[in-house]
């Protein structure tokens, strides 16, 4: 969203059920783990990070080298690919600790 924040929503009642609000700027891109655990946000801040969908916690965060357009998770989750404006595609390979 525009005001740096991601929501996770309830589809049926409306109801807010987490806030992520960690980046500081516009966030462009979000996509769930395959697991359903955890969620990547992008963000105009340069940075991607990796959320616990339940808790709302922050696992991890990684700095990239232009405004961040695009994240995904490969198909295991063990992987995470961002893309952002200096043309560069960032890939993580993920422990158990960092969102795996």
């Amino acid at each position: 969203s525009q005001d740096s924040t991601v929501r996770l929503w309830n589809a049926k009642t409306g109801d807010c059920l987490q806030n992520y609000n960690r980046h500081t700027c516009a966030v462009l891109s979000i996509c769930f783990s395959p697991c359903g655990r955890f969620l990547a946000s992008g963000s105009v801040d340069r940075t991607f990070k990796i959320w616990g969908v339940k808790d709302g916690m922050l696992v991890n965060n990684y700095q990239g080298g232009g405004v961040i357009s695009d994240v995904c998770w490969n198909s295991t989750g063990n992987k995470i690919a961002a893309s952002s404006e200096d043309t560069n595609v960032i890939m993580i390979e993920l422990t158990s600790e960092s969102g795996s």
